[in-house]
Order: structure tokens, then sequence, then C-alpha cells
């Protein structure tokens, strides 16, 4: 069983009603009893709402249920798709190391392919390490202020759902992603536990702070990028009707390979950097991954980003360009 649907279990089974009262929350959207964007799937407040009435029920302190509900409002989030999104290695290895564009403005984080994305990381070096299994990312709206939020809630070892922790990334008050990091860390990190801070093998400087998350939005804004290379592999599996009327019929996690066309050209331009340059001309090499923002829309007001993958210089005639495939 993939490791978001064990976790999903987990909830579902400390949570029996969840599912229903989310439904009927997101009913009472419909019927406009009660607002939000459509970019959210269910706020934070309403998943806090299930929580409380759980634990009220069996008379657990509140404390012992509190992180449950940044996680269970994750859950709830990716029940409706139940999107896994695997990445090519080298187009995740070269995501992972690039230098994040401070400037990129926050409203591309709005662009996700659906409400809640689980990001698979198992077998990827530098998440194992970490003991990270991969992370969910949903969008949050502030049921009072209305405040907007991108959620990181991280998967790792814990087969009682121990191992899941949600972080919110605040993007009411700034622009651009640099700010929305730094903000987030200047207020979280002296809270944090310290497995956490050790995240990519270095004890948190405030110098650095902003660049601790920055692996992980790029692999977001990848999702969230204008020609972004996803294809479906899982097959649609039919699943048997209960004969118990009451007993609901199951729906199965939906996998997506990315990056499978630029991984490949990646690998070309590598192969192809090999040799050494003539006379005064540069060297072959291969250019830096790197993200581009563009601006569309009237008045050139939208923001849109691009990947550029790692570009071969200097190194024959013909180019290596990947094929893209889009998926709306």
């Amino acid at each position: 069983m993939l490791i978001p649907e064990q976790l999903n279990k987990t909830y579902m089974t400390a949570y029996p009603n969840a599912a229903d009262q989310a439904l009927m929350f997101r009913e009472m959207k419909t019927t406009g009893e009660q607002t939000w964007p459509d970019w959210c799937y269910l706020p934070v407040a309403a998943a806090s709402a299930i929580v409380v009435d759980e634990i009220e029920k069996r008379g657990v302190d509140m404390a012992q249920a509190a992180s449950d509900i940044g996680n269970l409002a994750a859950i709830l989030a990716w029940m409706p798709t139940k999107s896994v999104y695997r990445f090519d290695p080298d187009l995740l290895k070269s995501l992972w190391d690039v230098t994040l564009d401070k400037d990129i403005p926050v409203d591309v984080l709005f662009n996700l392919p659906s409400w809640c994305c689980y990001i698979d990381l198992e077998g990827f070096a530098p998440a194992d390490r970490m003991k990270l299994h991969g992370f969910f990312v949903y969008l949050e709206s502030d049921a009072n202020s209305g405040g907007r939020e991108i959620r990181l809630t991280f998967a790792r070892p814990g087969d009682d759902g121990s191992g899941i922790m949600t972080l919110p990334f605040h993007i009411d008050d700034q622009t651009k992603i640099g700010d929305m990091l730094q903000s987030t860390l200047d207020f979280s990190n002296p809270y944090l536990p310290n497995e956490l801070k050790d995240l990519k093998n270095f004890q948190v400087d405030q110098a650095d702070a902003a660049e601790l998350y920055s692996s992980y939005f790029s692999l977001v804004l990848y999702l969230c990028s204008a020609d972004r290379d996803i294809i479906q592999t899982s097959k649609v599996r039919k699943v048997k009707k209960s004969k118990n009327p009451k007993k609901k019929k199951r729906q199965l996690p939906v996998e997506y390979r990315v990056g499978s066309a630029i991984g490949g050209a990646i690998r070309r331009a590598r192969g192809s950097s090999q040799g050494t340059g003539e006379g005064t001309k540069k060297s072959p090499h291969i250019r830096k991954a790197h993200y581009h923002t563009y601006w569309t829309g009237k008045g050139r007001k939208k923001p849109v980003v691009k990947f550029i993958a790692p570009v071969p210089v200097n190194i024959g005639d013909e180019p290596v360009v990947p094929i893209v495939r889009r998926v709306k």
C-alpha cells in the first residue's frame, strides 16, 4: 500500500466520520452557507472542528490531538483525487539542486494540478537520508482572516501516523517566494524539533534560513509550471461493488510520472557534454537548470513560471530539446 494511502487509512480510522463531515462542509459551500475560494478544498478550521468533535467523544486532551488538525486537512484535501507524483530521477535531482529565484511571485503556487498533491520521494538519496517518504502540498484559506497559506505535510516513518507533520507557509502578506520562506522560518525555526532543523544535514543559520525548504518548493513549482511534463501511469482499476449497501466503494490512488521526456533530455545533454572545446571557444558544458518567470494576460499582470532544463552549450549543432506533454 502506498504511503499516502496508509496515512489515509490511519486517519480515517482515528476520525471515522471525517470524510462525511468534510462533504457536509463542502455542501455548505455549495449552498452559500459557508464561503471560501475554490482553490482550497476545505479550510483547516473545518478540519479543526472535525478533530474537536471526535476527541470530545473520546474524552482525549486536545493537546494530544492538536497536530492532527493540519495533517487531517491534508488527508481530506488529498482524498478527492488521491494523486501521487513521482519525478524522473534526473529531473528530480536537477530540481532539487536548483538555486531558487527568490523573486518568483507566490501567485504561481495557485496552479497546483489538484487540491492536494502527494510528491513521492522514496528511493531519492537526500530524502532517504532524512527518513522522508514524501510530502503533501495543499492550499489553505483562513476561515477568519481569509489569509492564504500553502502547507507542506511531511510523511516520515511511523505506523501510527506519528511521522506526519504539517508546516504552514503564509502567503497573504508576501508577494515573492523568498519573502514567504524567510518569514516562515523566522517564525517557526525556534520551535522546530532538531530532526527538522537538520533537513539538509546542517543546523539552520538565519543567514541561509530561506534555503531550508527551497528544494521542496522547487518540486512544487514544477507541478505549477506552464510546461509541466506529467503523464498518468496507473491503470484505471475497477473496484468491485460491495454486497453491503452501506459499504462505500474505495477510490484508488492515481499515480503520475513527472518529467519522463525532460529527464531523457537531461540525460542526453549530459552525454553530449563529454568532450573539449576548440580554440578560444568556450568548452562544452551544461548550463544550470533554473526557473524563469513570464508575465502574461492583460497588462502583463499574471505570472507564469517555466522550468528551464539544463542546456548544453557548445555541444555540436543539434539542440537537445525535451518533448513536453501538457496536463490540465
